[in-house]
């Protein structure tokens, strides 16, 4: 694949043209030339305001004394001005063969940066054009690449949703999991399933991480005055951190994080957690 660039411009200026369609397409660049593209009999309107303009990735228009005053130039660019608007991208490259001819474009188009090109000033503006329609292929292709990937991604989440549907949830095995799962720091100790029962009314609402640490500690600490000589605090800490509460209830999808807009992390029953509650309950 390869970028697409459609050159719009007076008969009067054919042998400019033709050189920039050569030296294009000896770059790489695929080139909508009237001529190479019109035969005869087909219907000028239909190739190029149906086919050419919507067709390329860049409209390319030369402006001079003889597009200036054409009518098809002025068809194609304002058509073009349409379908660049539609895109929401920098769809065109406007180029005046001479500051004579600058002076004669209307107002909208003088307020415009549009660079001379013509064989004297030849290297530089080509250049500069085929670097904007690599410029542009590339930025298409990416927005592509990126939609494609939105919908595989949305395609296999639809896939997942239907088999969470379809699957029957064992709430048993799930109990036994929480209940065998048992943190212990001397001679105390408690179950996932324990710390997840007392911590369903916080999750229900959404619990930040102290909540959950703090629930664990009221089983695993004895309360003491003077936490930083407290050594089951340490053995505390030096055990444990909020993904050892909540591991398994994400990975049984029980309880699922959210981050807020400040990016801090709350803990949430899910669906399935919330089924899972009135199962046992």
């Amino acid at each position: 694949m390869k970028p697409k660039i459609f050159l719009s411009h007076n008969k009067k200026d054919k042998d400019f043209i033709v050189k920039i369609a050569n030296d294009l397409r000896s770059c790489g660049v695929d080139v909508w030339y009237d001529e190479w593209e019109i035969p005869p009999g087909e219907s000028l309107r239909k190739k190029i305001f149906e086919d050419g303009i919507s067709s390329c990735d860049v409209f390319f228009v030369y402006l001079t004394p003889n597009s200036i005053d054409s009518v098809w130039v002025q068809r194609e660019l304002d058509s073009a001005l349409v379908h660049e608007m539609s895109l929401k991208d920098s769809f065109l490259l406007l180029y005046v063969d001479n500051d004579t001819s600058r002076d004669r474009l209307t107002m909208d188009l003088k307020t415009l940066n549009i660079p001379e090109f013509n064989n004297e000033n030849y290297l530089i503006p080509f250049g500069k054009m085929l670097s904007k329609t690599w410029n542009v292929y590339s930025n298409k292709l990416l927005r592509q690449q990126n939609k494609e990937s939105k919908i595989e991604i949305l395609e296999l989440e639809n896939k997942i949703l239907k088999l969470n549907q379809n699957s029957t949830i064992d709430f048993e095995k799930i109990n036994t999991l929480l209940n065998s799962k048992i943190f212990e720091i001397d001679d105390r100790n408690v179950s996932l399933f324990t710390l997840f029962v007392d911590l369903k009314s916080k999750l229900a609402d959404g619990c930040n991480e102290y909540q959950i640490i703090k629930q664990a500690q009221n089983y695993l600490v004895i309360e003491d005055e003077d936490l930083f000589i407290n050594p089951q605090y340490d053995k505390f800490r030096e055990n444990y951190n909020v993904s050892d509460f909540t591991g398994d209830l994400i990975i049984n999808g029980l309880v699922e994080i959210k981050t807020d807009q400040e990016l801090n992390q709350f803990y949430y029953l899910t669906r399935q957690g919330i089924d899972f509650i009135n199962h046992i309950d």
